[in-house]
């Protein structure tokens, strides 16, 4: 097999349709539990980065999964959707301006597999959507190809959702060993797709109908942003009552049915900054999903106001940012808090002079790109002479040998808590 595989008679095992964030590690760690596993992506450039072994992005234990599945061949990139008798699809479903889901990727997915189905296959969704999008997607396979509505009948095509629960940073062990949800359109789908994830994960299996994996799947992340969002509101009350956010969040865990999360700049990451909003729809009919989204989404501006007061008497301030990314040991800043700050601040203060460090994001993300007052470097520089204020937006593991005497006399936004231990 090579990259001119294609859409021809030999079929793969598998064929994972989108090789990003959870589509590549997804290849890989079925790559190295079947003879065949072809990937695909509308990405030219993402497709040549994986045909040859390296990994567009930062993920703990990919590179070497990577470079192992593609030496061996039992991984491939091909140039078009190849033949398979199962399928993964793990595209991208954004948030569209007025926070609906944007399925565009994902029918687009479908639009193409439909042309080359024989009607025996197994097609698994993990891509997230709202309750109801796999019913819809089997509408669609239908009407453009009328002749398998027999085969979706009499359930010899078999289409699932098994949606992703994975922490980024973690991935390639979460595949494998976190419990999945089998979401079948019929019984006989979930019990197919049940079959191929119990190859590779070591986690339960537990089966149910589409709909229901669809919901399960927005309702983890709601979840969590919910927890987030007390949290969140309970720093800014800490801020508002000058108490450490930090020493009542280890107090108030004590008791044996609290556990606090930790507060930050505000939620970043394509899952939990926006899948809750699949949830919340158009008629705005969760109003407690709702208010979390709208508090973690206020932080950012929040934080940018607190680093204008502390320098509102200093001409021409310099601001020392550490971190870009959405969280601690990824180069994911989709969505990411830290970014929203920077550009948040810059406007408000286009005086100031903004460093900032990240040291595993490669490239400034476009929205702080080109800003005239902010200075993108991956490594920590060695002189902090004229530094007036130290903003912690992210807490990588890069950062945690520092101490806030190698700054001098500066003043400290501490959004991560890295210093809590100094102050």
């Amino acid at each position: 097999m090579n990259a001119s595989l294609g859409a021809h008679s030999q079929r793969v095992d598998i064929g994972v349709i989108g090789l990003g964030y959870i589509g590549l590690p997804t290849a890989v760690v079925l790559a190295d539990n079947f003879d065949a596993v072809a990937g695909y992506d509308i990405d030219d450039a993402r497709r040549r980065f994986v045909e040859n072994a390296v990994a567009p992005f930062v993920e703990p234990g990919l590179d070497q999964l990577l470079k192992k599945t593609v030496t061996s061949g039992k991984l491939v990139v091909t140039d078009s959707i190849a033949t398979a008798e199962n399928f993964v699809i793990a595209v991208p479903t954004p948030i569209s301006e007025d926070r609906s889901a944007d399925l565009t990727y994902i029918f687009s997915a479908i639009e193409s597999l439909a042309e080359i189905l024989r009607g025996d296959e197994l097609l698994i969704i993990e891509s997230t959507c709202p309750p109801g999008t796999t019913a819809r997607l089997v509408d669609r396979i239908v009407e453009l190809r009328p002749d398998l509505k027999e085969a979706v009948d009499s359930e010899r095509m078999g289409i699932a959702y098994c949606p992703e629960r994975v922490l980024p940073g973690n991935i390639i062990e979460e595949l494998q060993s976190n419990d999945r949800i089998i979401g079948g359109y019929t019984t006989n789908a979930s019990n197919r797709a049940a079959k191929l994830y119990s190859q590779f994960c070591r986690g339960q299996l537990w089966l149910t109908d589409s709909r229901t994996a669809e919901m399960s799947k927005l309702a983890e992340n709601a979840f969590r942003d919910v927890n987030i969002a007390f949290a969140n509101q309970l720093e800014l009350l800490c801020a508002q009552n000058e108490v450490d956010v930090w020493e009542l969040r280890e107090l108030a865990n004590k008791h044996p049915r609290v556990n606090i999360l930790e507060p930050g700049p505000g939620v970043g990451g394509h899952c939990i900054a926006v899948d809750p909003w699949f949830l919340v729809g158009a008629e705005g009919n969760a109003p407690l999903i709702e208010s979390a989204r709208h508090l973690n989404d206020s932080k950012p501006q929040n934080i940018s106001n607190r680093i204008v007061e502390l320098v509102q008497s200093v001409d021409e301030p310099h601001i020392l940012a550490l971190g870009l990314a959405f969280k601690e040991n990824v180069d994911d800043v989709r969505h990411s808090p830290a970014v929203e700050v920077v550009r948040i601040f810059s406007e408000a203060r286009p005086d100031a002079e903004i460093t900032v460090i990240d040291p595993l994001v490669s490239v400034c993300p476009p929205e702080i790109q080109g800003i005239s007052n902010v200075h993108f470097l991956r490594e920590m520089p060695t002189d902090f002479a004229g530094v007036d204020v130290v903003v912690v937006l992210v807490a990588h593991n890069e950062f945690k040998d520092l101490t806030l005497s190698q700054f001098g006399e500066v003043k400290l936004v501490d959004t991560r808590g890295l210093f809590k231990g100094s102050m």
